[in-house]
């Protein structure tokens, strides 16, 4: 008798239903019924066609599709990198594999921001050391922390340098005590603003960006 397991990864295989039933003495209702309780939609695997035949060459074995996804690649992401359909891959994650398909941005978290506070945004991540009750994280705090590699230092907050608490860019982020927070708040943010205006003019007409050395 074939494990679970074992069943999910022969049909995948390209094994049909009649000969594992035939293998191990029983109906093919049996196997059928095995494969649908753990996730497994025939009738959308058929559509696409079978382990075997799409992913040959491209990948090494199927829950390679379930380890990229979980280190945060999108299905557009895993798609250009194996050269299989977008589609496929999303409906092998979804219907095979049995994995909720969600959209990542670019740290690996998932898409679905909300403006809290009144300025902040929000990111759902509810396995974040400071995700509130709901899962959600600052979203400057979460992308502070990972450009840095380490976790907000304690009496520390995030400054958005030029003033704007929906640009959660690296480079916009600096960890600042309360008194250097107010008084980085005035004199700078005007200014960086300005520069940063300046920046995108020049962009805009084409002439060349020096990058300090």
């Amino acid at each position: 008798m074939y494990t679970i397991e074992e069943i999910k990864g022969r049909y995948m295989d390209g094994i049909s239903i009649e000969k594992m039933a035939r293998e191990i003495h029983v109906r093919n209702g049996k196997i059928y019924e095995i494969l649908r309780k753990n996730g497994i939609k025939l009738s959308e695997w058929k559509k696409e066609g079978r382990i075997s035949s799409i992913f040959s060459g491209k990948i090494d074995n199927i829950n390679d599709l379930k380890t990229m996804y979980s280190n945060g690649m999108s299905c557009k992401k895993i798609s250009r990198k194996i050269g299989v359909n977008y589609e496929i891959v999303r409906k092998t994650l979804k219907n095979i594999l049995g994995i909720n398909i969600r959209e990542f941005n670019s740290l690996g978290y998932r898409k679905n921001h909300k403006i809290i506070r009144g300025e902040y945004r929000s990111l759902f991540v509810p396995d974040h050391h400071r995700a509130d009750k709901r899962g959600y994280v600052l979203e400057h705090i979460a992308v502070w922390e990972n450009a840095n590699g380490k976790q907000l230092p304690v009496g520390h907050n995030v400054h958005h340098l030029n003033g704007i608490k929906t640009d959660n860019r690296p480079q916009n982020l600096v960890a600042v005590t309360p008194k250097e927070h107010h008084t980085l708040r005035i004199p700078y943010q005007k200014r960086i603003r300005e520069l940063e205006d300046e920046v995108e003019r020049l962009k805009q007409i084409g002439l060349p960006m020096i990058t300090p050395t």
